[in-house]
């Protein structure tokens, strides 16, 4: 707690805030009231109403609730950005969260397993991914099907990586967008029937595990402020294995090269068997086209 609270009063403390007075202004007559009337009104909404009793059916919020919710109690290590990274012109890395992250995380040496919403792995994280496939580590990425995504410019920056991840023997999943066709649990990895995946977490070796706000992306690299827990927990870390082996096949749509070696299809494990595509799923041929478009568009590290 003493680290998360020296991160903070950094945060606060750090030329890049400033008072949120000079930002909204004050506030006029009325408005507390308005608000207030507000709250009521989305409280009393069918729609609130339904939701919270969906939210308070759950087995996680049950348990949580009467207590039975187990606990896993492990040596943690926070990471982070340091806010001097929205004003460094210099490219210093002393400030990044990468720089902690990766000595506190280390090299994969049998298996990476990685969720994330936005992946953009550019030449350096798809070397790197490579590289441990050659060297025997299993690894297996779950990102957001084009279907799935709301930020299409981010999805064009993955695309152009994924027929040379594929070949290189990287295991990839996307997110279907209406997620599980079967109830249970699978939605402890962020998605629901009608959002796309939120989670942000990889394990290494079924060892440690990072969970956090880092996304495998450019922004998360180089332009927004991240943080994150690196836990050494083998039980948090084996749980996520377990999810890409028993849950994200249920959830998501297995991208791997054809038969004849092309790239790619899409394999969706429905109830009935096993459905097939030849193109992303659930989009259209001018969205594809698009999403082609800015594939070729020297703008990777914007995304």
């Amino acid at each position: 707690m003493q680290q998360v609270s020296a991160e903070f009063d950094l945060y606060w403390n750090s030329p890049s805030a400033y008072p949120a007075s000079l930002i909204v202004g004050i506030a006029p007559p009325g408005a507390a009231q308005a608000l207030e009337q507000k709250f009521i009104e989305v409280r009393t909404d069918p729609a609130s109403i339904a939701y919270l009793d969906a939210v308070r059916s759950t087995q996680l919020v049950q348990s949580l609730l009467e207590g039975r919710l187990p606990m896993e109690w492990a040596a943690a290590r926070v990471v982070r950005d340091d806010p001097a990274k929205t004003l460094d012109s210099n490219g210093s890395r002393d400030v990044l969260l990468l720089s902690d992250l990766l000595p506190a995380i280390g090299q994969p040496k049998a298996s990476f397993d990685l969720v994330s919403p936005y992946f953009v792995p550019r030449d350096a994280g798809t070397a790197a991914l490579l590289q441990a496939a050659r060297r025997g580590v299993r690894v297996r990425v779950l990102t957001n099907s084009l279907a799935a995504t709301d930020v299409g410019a981010v999805h064009a920056g993955y695309i152009k990586r994924r027929c040379e991840l594929l070949r290189g023997g990287v295991h990839l999943y996307e997110m279907e967008p209406t997620g599980s066709k079967d109830a249970g649990d699978e939605r402890a990895l962020g998605s629901s029937s009608s959002i796309q995946l939120h989670a942000k977490t990889f394990a290494l070796d079924e060892a440690r595990i990072f969970v956090g706000s880092f996304n495998f992306d450019q922004r998360s690299a180089h332009l927004n402020t991240e943080m994150g827990l690196v836990i050494e927990s083998p039980s948090l870390a084996q749980q996520l294995s377990s999810a890409f082996e028993r849950e994200v096949p249920k959830l998501a749509y297995e991208v791997r090269l054809t038969a004849d070696g092309h790239c790619a299809e899409w394999v969706d494990r429905a109830n009935d068997g096993e459905v097939r595509y030849e193109a992303d799923p659930g989009t259209s041929m001018a969205r594809r086209a698009w999403i082609d478009f800015l594939s070729i568009l020297p703008i990777e590290w914007l995304l």
